[in-house]
């Protein structure tokens, strides 16, 4: 049978549009939702999921399925954003934070009372830097500098500055001793308590800085610099292919863990925690769009054509809502009595 064309689109589309926008279809959904809840939790992970579609998922998206230029200028609009709203705060993380976590947060610390070898390699490494250097440097100069004014408050800071090149220099012969002796010092068990009890410190004195200050931070910084470097950085393809390898990486590793898992072990799919309810609020608009209720009505005409049962009537909107009553059409007992109850 061919469909009636009407005001906006065909009958049928015209049913199915008012159908999906019916009290009674979001009852059918939301007990479908709750059923298919139900089921998934007793699925294994690797069931319903193959480990090839978040592969495909990985590749497609850094591979042009996203604009990466308009979600770089989003991400940026967005800390603009929340820097402003950020600047407006008061209160601090350590206000914000349950007292309980915060003192957890200190026995991490305590953890760290024992370095491990690489660890103390890396403060080794560290120590070694051209950064290090300098700043030692610069602070022994300081300790002579006021040592001689002490001495001699007239002419002794003087004679250190006029000689500074010198001192510096001399000085830089026993850096890598100094940095040896300092690394050595951080990484013996006597004092990894006391350094322990520093990072504990600058950690409290973090959490404790408001949260306006951290906006003020940001917005003092190379705002236009770090977002040009932003913006390069979206767009450099090497960066792109590491991220993509390190991306396939760590999602093969999560789907080989989770996969022998049942879903409702890693999520509580509980009807009543989920709301079936909010799941159709969010289904309903996405299928009363224009192209899917054509793609229904075009599945239902193949399973007319294939000779399948079919029970789609030409139904207004006003019939399916029980708002009133169909327009007068001749049609046979037996053809009305196909007519379904769409309440």
């Amino acid at each position: 049978m061919a469909a009636r064309r009407g005001g906006s689109g065909t009958a049928e589309q015209r049913y199915w549009a008012a159908r999906v926008r019916s009290p009674a279809f979001k009852r059918a959904l939301v007990g479908m939702i709750e059923d298919e809840l139900r089921a998934l939790a007793n699925a294994r992970v690797g069931d319903v999921l193959e480990r090839k579609v978040g592969e495909r998922i990985i590749r497609r998206w850094n591979r042009g399925a996203v604009d990466r230029a308009a979600i770089t200028e989003l991400a940026l609009d967005v800390n603009r954003r929340l820097t402003r709203r950020l600047a407006r705060r008061r209160d601090s993380l350590l206000e914000l934070l349950d007292p309980a976590l915060v003192a957890q947060l200190d026995g991490v610390f305590e953890q760290f009372v024992r370095l491990t070898p690489r660890a103390e390699e890396f403060i080794a490494l560290l120590m070694g830097q051209e950064f290090m250097r300098g700043l030692f440097t610069d602070l022994i100069y300081s300790a002579l500098v006021s040592f001689y004014r002490r001495v001699d408050p007239l002419f002794g800071g003087l004679g250190v500055r006029v000689l500074e090149p010198q001192i510096k220099s001399f000085i830089g012969y026993f850096m890598p001793m100094v940095q040896g002796r300092v690394a050595a010092f951080v990484a013996a068990p006597a004092n990894q308590r006391i350094a322990a009890a520093f990072a504990r410190a600058v950690a409290r004195q973090l959490l404790g800085v408001p949260l306006r200050g951290w906006a003020e931070l940001a917005a003092a910084g190379p705002r236009q610099a770090v977002e040009a470097f932003v913006r390069r950085a979206a767009a450099n393809a090497r960066l792109g292919s590491l991220t993509e390898q390190v991306a396939l990486a760590v999602w093969d590793e999560l789907y080989t863990a989770i996969a022998p898992r049942k879903i409702g072990d890693l999520l509580g799919l509980d009807p009543r925690m989920w709301r079936a309810e909010d799941g159709a609020d969010a289904l309903v608009p996405a299928l009363a769009r224009p192209a899917v209720l054509a793609f229904i009505v075009a599945e239902m005409a193949g399973r007319r054509s294939a000779g399948m049962p079919e029970r789609v009537a030409e139904n207004d909107a006003a019939t399916v809502e029980g708002r009133g009553r169909p327009r007068s059409r001749r049609r046979s007992p037996a053809r009305r009595s196909r007519r379904p109850a769409a309440r």
